[in-house]
């Protein structure tokens, strides 16, 4: 795998809208959500897994997972895309 493609970094205050809504990645795409401040629960539609990511931490996702995240009022993120 290389990685791709990198989002910007996203606090809180522009976190697409789209991250705090169900939705996965495309077949062929892995994804490393890394946490730069704050904290965010990463939420796994279909195991009903919680997972408290802190400042620091990353969380692997893998293709085709359904997810969402819950983010902190002070969380800065970026998300690594590799195929």
């Amino acid at each position: 795998m290389r990685l791709t493609r990198s989002t910007p970094e996203f606090t809180a205050a522009d976190l697409p809208a789209g991250l705090l809504a169900e939705h996965h990645l495309a077949s062929s795409v892995w994804g490393v959500l890394r946490v730069l401040q704050g904290s965010l629960i990463f939420v796994a539609e279909a195991a009903d897994e919680r997972r408290t990511v802190a400042s620091g931490e990353s969380q692997v996702i893998e293709p085709e997972t359904r997810h969402h995240i819950e983010p902190s009022d002070d969380v800065a993120l970026v998300i690594d895309f590799y195929r």
